[in-house]
């Protein structure tokens, strides 16, 4: 990322509203940016999607689990953000992300989603505060893979 100077008024307010919602200051961000975007944001999702999977990778790769979760957990999130919106669908918290997995299992008649997103939810720290070993973390990528895979090519 490249530095960016912003008045310190506006930092203040933006570091607050983080605080408030438990979020860090990046994704504050790119949701007030998200939200103020009219019209189709797929595209977007889809592109923060990619980026966060090549980071996650490339911090695996670096041995950094925690934050490669982190990272591949994004990537899913904003997945399930795209089809959401496509769907008329708020995607607020884990349990909208979790209500969208159940009704495009319903809709396609795959229960695999159910199992593979469970298994991809554990990469995100909120909900796997423990470390994991290796062979842990790796089975919840591919998890978390061939369900990116899965929801980048369905039809709704």
């Amino acid at each position: 990322m490249k530095n960016v100077k912003i008045p310190e008024v506006i930092y203040s307010i933006l570091l607050q509203k983080a605080n408030d919602e438990r979020k860090n200051l990046e994704d504050v961000i790119v949701d007030l940016l998200i939200s103020s975007l009219n019209g189709d944001k797929s595209r977007l999702y889809t592109q923060l999607s990619r980026e966060y999977l090549q980071l996650a990778t490339k911090l695996e790769k670096e041995g950094k689990l925690s934050e490669s979760g982190e990272a591949y957990w994004k990537s899913l999130s904003y997945i399930l953000r795209k089809i959401g919106s496509e769907l008329k669908m708020d995607i607020e918290n884990y349990h909208d992300y979790f209500s969208l997995i159940e009704y495009l299992s319903y809709r396609t008649d795959n229960k695999e989603l159910i199992v593979d997103f469970l298994n991809s939810e554990k990469l995100h720290g909120e909900f796997h505060p423990r470390s994991q070993n290796v062979e842990e973390f790796k089975i919840r990528v591919n998890h978390l893979k061939n369900l990116l895979n899965i929801l980048e090519n369905i039809n709704i």
